[in-house]
């Protein structure tokens, strides 16, 4: 599964809106500044909500990954204790 890339260079939206107008055959007004910065920001909150989104998922998975460890440490220790039983006796 292939991830989308957000820090790639985004196509500007002026150029999305000029090929969906000519697919359309319709003319689009275009956008003001306060709808450019408006888009800005909501491609910065998603940006940062994708970010937040890996780095938890990260997170989930390190915690995992630690239990693991942790859990097969545990089991080396206890066949390790329960040979050394045996060897004493």
């Amino acid at each position: 599964m292939s991830e989308f890339d957000y820090d790639a260079p985004d196509v500007p939206d002026e150029m999305h809106r000029a090929i969906v107008a000519e697919m359309s055959g319709s003319v689009l007004a275009p956008l003001s500044d306060e709808e450019i910065a408006l888009r800005e920001m909501e491609r910065e909150i998603q940006r940062n909500e994708y970010q937040q989104r890996e780095a938890e998922i990260a997170a989930a998975h390190e915690r995992e990954r630690l239990a693991k460890a942790e859990q097969e440490q545990a089991e080396f220790l206890k066949e390790h204790r329960q040979r050394e039983a045996i060897s004493a006796t």
